[in-house]
């Protein structure tokens, strides 16, 4: 029997591609404990939320115990709708009084849905429940994610690290930009304004004392693989860009800035101190320089195979032109990936076997960004040219070669795209108000996982940071904030 998604959502609407016809119904039953005589402040008691699913005689029970809920109500209104194979799940009650919170539980009992026909269940976003393991919601396997928020118009970030749908807080990170697990480690790289920074199980590691900023981390035989660029004095006359804010400094994650206009750039007078970007790989904290500082370099992702270290990024040479070279470096030797006439710049490195894999992106003569797989020096495009496209992320999976991005659609906004062997998935709806973009892949056996965020007007004009299985969303942020998602980790 084909599987289905449920969501069990407070009021957040999840949309997957199922066959079912649109309905709507009350729910069978509901019981409901009264908080009146258990309540509790908050500082008083640590809030704790547990999901209990049963099914029986062709129904699903879903009981929330320690439930957060208001108090002194007298009754609950509950619905649920099943649009497209989804299920959601409305509670309205009375306002919140007095700082307080009631631990209770609520139970809803849903006719209708056999075991055997739910795959997986989600209750605000958060994943409660697979068939396959009811007692493990991964399937046995253990799903990280890293996000941060801020509110509209900049502000502190908060950087969270998931598994498996719950987060914990970053501390010691505000932009978090890739995770990595090895055995039992779990490894983040990010920055905070404006230095490098690896944090591991909890413990943050400096990686440089000068501005600086870290994109991509990578484990192999205990060695701790870091790479992004450090900003240093050199020579006057460098290229540096003009008007850098704070706010745009803190968005600077992988190419997000280079997608500005080349014309933001200038050249300093002579008597001004000269800064630019130098590509760096810091090998278990110990920096080495990728590049010589004649032009601002950046490197992006990094991989190590059989003891070769392979480090992918950009060298802009010269930004007012809009030129700029895809770089790969091999053990600290650099390889063009593109001819410079254009701005291009790689995003991500992958090595299957003695193939070398390269998600990047070039403009072409008309000036539209063209995403494109390099493979062992050739090319291939997954965009015809005709709108912006972008490629993220790639990860080989056998035969297998997958690339996750993004591409502008003919409104101007873009859509998440998923490429498998060159053959495009959207995995988000585009649109008017609608955009989406697609930033890390992963892919274990046959399940494919993607990250990245939505924009829309359903989330109030927010980012939300999204999880895609195999094209199924997941929210990992509440849309009440910005949110984004860069890397996505399966073991």
């Amino acid at each position: 029997m084909k599987k289905l998604v449920l969501l069990l959502s407070l009021g957040v609407f999840l949309t997957v591609s199922c066959t079912r016809n649109e309905q709507e119904y009350p729910v069978s039953s509901v019981s409901f404990t009264t908080c009146n005589q258990t309540k509790v402040t908050k500082n008083d008691l640590p809030f704790s939320d547990k999901v209990d699913v049963k099914f029986t005689n062709g129904s699903v029970k879903i009981t929330h115990y320690s439930f957060e809920v208001t108090c002194d109500f007298t009754a609950v209104d509950v619905t649920h709708t099943f649009v497209h194979g989804v299920l959601s799940i409305t509670q309205q009650s009375s306002p919140v009084q007095a700082d307080c919170i009631c631990y209770s539980d609520v139970s809803y009992t849903i006719n209708g849905i056999l075991q055997d026909e739910v795959n997986v269940i989600f209750i605000n976003g958060k994943q409660v429940y697979c068939h396959n393991d009811e007692q493990n919601p991964s399937d046995g396997r253990d799903v990280y994610v890293v996000t941060y928020e801020f509110p509209d118009g900049g502000g502190w970030t908060e950087a969270k690290l998931w598994k498996n749908g719950v987060s914990q807080p970053i501390h010691g990170i505000n932009y978090v930009t890739s995770v990595y697990v090895s055995d039992n480690d779990v490894y983040v790289a990010g920055f905070v304004p404006w230095y490098a920074k690896l944090w591991k199980d909890g413990e943050t590691q400096d990686l440089s004392s000068y501005q600086s900023f870290a994109y991509s981390v990578f484990v192999s035989d205990d060695d701790v693989y870091v790479v992004g660029n450090e900003y240093r004095i050199s020579n006057a006359g460098i290229l540096q860009k003009a008007s850098f804010s704070n706010f745009e400094r803190n968005l600077n994650i992988r190419y997000q800035l280079s997608r500005n206009t080349a014309d933001t750039y200038s050249k300093s007078s002579s008597d001004e101190t000269q800064y630019v970007g130098i590509a760096k790989l810091w090998k278990n904290g110990i920096g080495q320089d990728l590049s010589d500082g004649t032009y601002e370099t950046t490197a992006s992702s990094v991989y190590v195979s059989n003891g070769d270290v392979y480090v992918v990024g950009r060298e802009n040479i010269n930004i007012n032109q809009g030129r700029s070279l895809a770089k790969l470096w091999k053990n600290g030797e650099a390889e063009n990936l593109s001819d410079g006439n254009y701005e291009a710049w790689a995003n991500s490195v992958f090595v299957s076997d003695s193939d070398v894999y390269v998600a990047f992106c070039e403009k072409n003569a008309q000036g539209i960004y063209v995403a494109k797989l390099w493979k062992n020096g050739a090319i291939h495009n997954l965009t015809d040219g005709n709108r912006d496209g972008f490629a993220c992320s790639v990860y080989v999976s056998g035969n297998d070669v997958y690339v996750a991005g993004f591409e502008r659609n003919h409104i101007g906004y873009t859509t998440a795209k998923l490429w498998k062997n060159g053959n495009a998935q959207n995995l988000s709806e585009g649109g008017v108000n609608i955009s989406s973009e697609a930033q890390s892949v992963y892919v274990l056996d046959d399940d494919v996982y993607v990250v990245g965020y939505v924009w829309s007007a359903q989330s109030n004009f927010y980012n939300v940071a999204k999880l895609w299985k195999n094209g199924v969303a997941q929210n990992l942020t509440d849309g009440s904030k910005h949110g984004y998602a860069y890397s996505v980790f399966v073991k």
